[in-house]
Order: C-alpha cells, then sequence, then structure tokens
C-alpha cells in the first residue's frame, strides 16, 4: 500500500499551516499534495496585500502560527533588523504589518520543507481543481492543468471568496472595467484618474484597508462609501482605562442563551461607561469562548443575533491600530472620506464616468464617480461563492450549505463535512472561514491556528491506522505464501 494520500485544496494560511504541522510534528509515512493557485504558498490573500502600508488588525502578541507557543511570532519579530531593541510587551502589543506576517509564514513553510521526515512526501501543484469526487473510498481531485489526484483524504482550506455583487449594481456593468469585485487586487486601486473620484460599497475592515491603499497609492480626491450601517469602525485600544470588573467571568460561560448574554454584557457595558474605562475588554475577554457560545446558542438565536446584533458586535470585536484609525479620521475631517448610511440602488456607466444613485433612508443622493470597488465582505455560502470548486461540490452534493446559509455544513469538532444527504464524510474536510456559520469565529489567526493544529493531529492519526492496515496486510500476504509453499 502507498502511503496516506492527503490532497488540501487551497494554500493560503489554513492550507499551508495545516501541511507545516503534518510536516513538523508527524513521523508517519504520508504523501501530502497541495493544489494552490495565485498567491504565493502561505501567504495568500490576507497576507499578499496592494500595499506594503496595511497592518494586521490583531495585536503581534496574538499572531502566533502555533497555539501552543504563543510567543513565536513575536519572537521571530525580535530576529527582525527593524525590530530589535524593541521590548518584548512593546512588540507584542504592536500590529506588524500583513506583508511582514507574509515573511513570517513563508519563513515557517520553508523550514517546514527543510526539516520534513524523509518518509513524508510534498507535492505543490499550481493549479485548480474543478471537481471533486467520491468513489470506492477514495476521493478523485480533477485539476485545469494536471492528470486527475486520487486521494484517502481531501481538505477544502479554500479562503475567502469574493464578495457577491450588491443590489443595485446591473450584471453587465460588473462585468465592465469600471467596477472591482476583488477589493485585494493591486488592479482595483491603480490606473486611478487622477481628477475622478471612487465609490467603495461596504464600510468594514476591508474598506479601512482599500483606502489606506488608495492613499498611499497618491490618490487624493474624494472617497465615498456606502452602507446600510454608516461607518462605525473603532479604534483597537481606546485612551481610557481598561475595565477590571473581575465579575467579566460571568461573561465567559455562565449565560443562559442570547438573552443572558446580553444581560451580562449589558450590566458590564453600563458599568465601564460609569467608570469612564474603555469597555472592549469586555468583548475582548469573550475570545476565546466565542465558538462555545455560538454553539450553545439555538438557530433561532444565532438568526436573531444575525438580524438584531450582527453589526454591532462587528464595531465591539473588529477595529483599527490606531495608525490606520487616526488616518481615517484625518480624511473624514478634510472630506477625502465621504460615508453614506445607504445602499446603491441605481448605476450607469456614462462613457468616463459612473453615475451612481443612493438611497439615504428615503432621501436620494446622487454621485458621479471613475470606479465602484466592492468591499462588502466575503460571499460565505458555497452555491453562490466566486469560487467555481464550491459551486460544483454544492451542486454535486457532496457538500451543502450550513443552517444559516454562511458556509459549509460540517462538524464543529473537526470539520468533518456534512453531505447534502446528511452523510459524515470521515475523509472529507473544511477548514477556516468555510466554518463561520458553524463556529462564527473562524476567520482569524487565533481561531484557524488552533484548527490547523488539531486537523494536522487528526490526519497525522489517520496515517498511522493506514501504516498499520498497510502492516497487517503485509504480514497477512507473507503468511498467505508461506500457507502456500508449505502445501
Amino acid at each position: 500500500m502507498q502511503p496516506l494520500q492527503i490532497t488540501i485544496i487551497g494554500g493560503g494560511f489554513c492550507g499551508a499551516i495545516t501541511a507545516v504541522n503534518l510536516l513538523r510534528d508527524n513521523t508517519q509515512s504520508l504523501h501530502i499534495n497541495i493544489i494552490n493557485k495565485g498567491n504565493p504558498i502561505a501567504r495568500g490573500v490576507a497576507y499578499s496585500p496592494n500595499s506594503s502600508s496595511l497592518l494586521l488588525n490583531v495585536p503581534s502578541g496574538k499572531m502566533s502560527a502555533f497555539p501552543d507557543e504563543p510567543d513565536h511570532f513575536v519572537n521571530w519579530l525580535k530576529k527582525q533588523p527593524e525590530f530589535r531593541g524593541i521590548a518584548n510587551e512593546d512588540l507584542a502589543d504592536g500590529f506588524a504589518p500583513r506583508e511582514l506576517y507574509g515573511n513570517y509564514l513563508t519563513h515557517l513553510w520553508q523550514e517546514a520543507l527543510k526539516t520534513r521526515e524523509q518518509n513524508s512526501v510534498l507535492t505543490v501543484y499550481e493549479d485548480y481543481a474543478y471537481n471533486v469526487v467520491e468513489a470506492d473510498d477514495r476521493y478523485y481531485i480533477y485539476l485545469k492543468n494536471n492528470p486527475v489526484l486520487a486521494s484517502d483524504v481531501v481538505v477544502l482550506a479554500t479562503g475567502n471568496a469574493l464578495p457577491r455583487l450588491p443590489s443595485g449594481v446591473p450584471v453587465a456593468f460588473s462585468m465592465g472595467p469600471k467596477y472591482f469585485g476583488d477589493p485585494w487586487t493591486i488592479d482595483s486601486i491603480g490606473k486611478l484618474d487622477p481628477g475622478g473620484d471612487v465609490l467603495i460599497i461596504g464600510n468594514g475592515l476591508t474598506m479601512a484597508d482599500t483606502v489606506v491603499a488608495l492613499v498611499e497609492a497618491g490618490f487624493k480626491n474624494t472617497i465615498y462609501t456606502v452602507s446600510p450601517h454608516g461607518y462605525n469602525i473603532n479604534i483597537f485600544k481606546e485612551n481610557k482605562a481598561p475595565y477590571e470588573d473581575r465579575d467579566t467571568g460571568s461573561l465567559q460561560l455562565n449565560n443562559s442563551g442570547l438573552s443572558g448574554l446580553l444581560a451580562t454584557l449589558n450590566k458590564h457595558r453600563r458599568s465601564a461607561q460609569a467608570s469612564e474605562s474603555s469597555a472592549y475588554l469586555i468583548v475582548d475577554s469573550l475570545r476565546p469562548y466565542t465558538q462555545q457560545i455560538w454553539l450553545s446558542f439555538s438557530l433561532e438565536e444565532k438568526r436573531l443575533f444575525l438580524k438584531y446584533l450582527r453589526h454591532l458586535w462587528g464595531s465591539a470585536r473588529h477595529r483599527l491600530p490606531a495608525n490606520t484609525h487616526n488616518l481615517i479620521a484625518g480624511l473624514y475631517a478634510t472630506d477625502q472620506l465621504i460615508t453614506y448610511k445607504g445602499k446603491v440602488v441605481k448605476v450607469i456607466d456614462d462613457d468616463d464616468l459612473v453615475l451612481v444613485t443612493l438611497d439615504c433612508g428615503g432621501e436620494l443622493k446622487l454621485l458621479t464617480v471613475q470606479r465602484i470597488i466592492n468591499c462588502t465582505g466575503p460571499e460565505s455560502n458555497p452555491k453562490l461563492s466566486s469560487n467555481a470548486l464550491l459551486r460544483t461540490l454544492a451542486a454535486s452534493g457532496l457538500i451543502c450549505a450550513d443552517d444559516l446559509g454562511m458556509g459549509i455544513k460540517a462538524n464543529p469538532s473537526d470539520g468533518c463535512i456534512i453531505s447534502l444527504s446528511g452523510e459524515h464524510k470521515p475523509n472529507l474536510f473544511t477548514i477556516g472561514s468555510n466554518l463561520k456559520g458553524i463556529l462564527w469565529e473562524s476567520t482569524a489567526v487565533p481561531e484557524l491556528s488552533v484548527q490547523a493544529k488539531n486537523l494536522a493531529a487528526l490526519l497525522a492519526e489517520k496515517a498511522r491506522l493506514h501504516q498499520l492496515d498497510s502492516q497487517m496486510l503485509k504480514t497477512q500476504g507473507t503468511e498467505k505464501q508461506n500457507i502456500v509453499s508449505l502445501g
């Protein structure tokens, strides 16, 4: 028998660090295939930014790729020339550039390749997978430019898909040169007319990154943004004393469903306001327990949360580094950045210009811009995904959307995929943002590093059992030959 064949589709953080964990810790015989196209292995979209000044949105002290080595990234930073001599605490509390974090992940990848066991084989295919078919207890992965791969185990580490087309934007317009549906590419901020304005749809962290990239590229005209809730991104660390009520432990697990959690949150929020202290610590203290709390909610509670509280949670949880926040504030102060609370209702392509009508609570506003950039966030429903592989697998029923339509239906403990028929697929897994509907918090390194480590451990155990089966079959074959010889 051959070694266990593991195919990881996607070479961003989740796919690469799962492989790195396998290569670091596994002593079993295995063969890992990685299917990756576009950005370099390990860097993915997130750490191949269109601007070198873009920062991580999580402090460096929480960005280790290995959860059992929490200082790993900070210790790596200390060895970089530009960070030598900086105190550990300052490094841990700071926000490193995304591009530099990509260098860190590339270093981990290269080290894993150098130090891997001789019985671990790794093959990287710079290619697209367009289908996966299950047959005879194996999976067959169809690639655009390479032969079909047969694999014992498949991991869908496909990362973030492109945002869906916003309502009000015609499909025909989205096919033209003035619409940018991928805000993470250099094309979205390149070849700008210095005399024209820009409209960004969406007001989250991707919008903030895009604004920073536009300014760094030298854009000096007006940047308009629009979303149903307007702009509500806060600074990561307020200039206030942190809230230190010792009862914050009750937030973690001692709540009775959504209503109990809200009651406790509001109690501490009021207490923080009364003491003029920063309430962010309240939400931050929940970070290690958010998935467990989400899993404890009923489906109806999850739907209520998404309908009424999703935006408020996001504005408290997803905050900006001080440098980015101050730059955005400065642009607002000079009217180079203008935000509308509303939605796009009409787009007209008029020669070199784009005429956009916004509905702002019943009041119509007309903007004239040179391009539209979609920063509404990744589409996570596999049936609607820009990822053709996920759409194909959803159509075949091998995967399906979770109950909230926010990702792939899977077992929350290990990412084992549950097919449309309800069958658990013990050798088909997913990881990362594909689990957002199942786990809620499943997009940032603090969660993804844990998923990658746990999945690698599970795959290593499968490799061990596969090897035992191989040895058993070999022994049985030898015994059969001996019996024949004696006869």
